[in-house]
């Protein structure tokens, strides 16, 4: 796991999130990348007093060669892009 994030719906209508993971170049064709839910729902329930659901997140690279290796460097380059559509 390279990093975690946490959606939190404080809106009045119910939210689903997706998180899709764009990696810099010197990474691409060396690593797969996911973005994994590991707590909550993948539609997060909006509540009356601001403070709805939510859901936690991991962002996971996997080297596509045994023994390759992802420097921190490299790590940060990596740029998540948010969405969300009204369930």
């Amino acid at each position: 796991m390279v990093g975690g994030f946490t959606a939190q719906n404080t809106g009045d209508i119910d939210l689903s999130v997706t998180a899709t993971v764009t990696l810099p170049s010197d990474l691409i064709g060396k690593v797969t990348a996911e973005v994994r839910r590991v707590k909550g729902t993948a539609v997060l329930k909006a509540a009356a007093n601001r403070h709805g659901d939510s859901a936690e997140y991991e962002v996971w690279l996997t080297p596509k060669k045994s023994g390759d290796k992802i420097s921190k460097d490299h790590a940060k380059g990596i740029r998540l892009t948010f969405a969300h559509t009204t369930g």
